[in-house]
């Protein structure tokens, strides 16, 4: 059981790991990315109003 070869057997349980993620990924299909995509723009647009009403409020009462 030498270096090289606990190397190569993590290299290939990555490995392996890594394509079944992407099969998992394909399988679940298109409609999961864009309801990752479709999450993130809510979250970023949620905290864009959130920081845009707290610089209105601030710019409001401090002028």
């Amino acid at each position: 059981m030498s270096w090289h070869h606990v190397y190569h057997t993590q290299l290939g349980n990555y490995r392996k790991s890594l394509i079944t993620i992407f099969v998992v990924f394909t399988e679940l299909g298109y409609s999961f990315f864009l309801l990752h995509i479709f999450i993130v723009c809510f979250m970023v647009i949620i905290v864009v109003v959130t920081f845009g009403v707290m610089v209105f409020d601030f710019v409001l009462y401090h002028w």
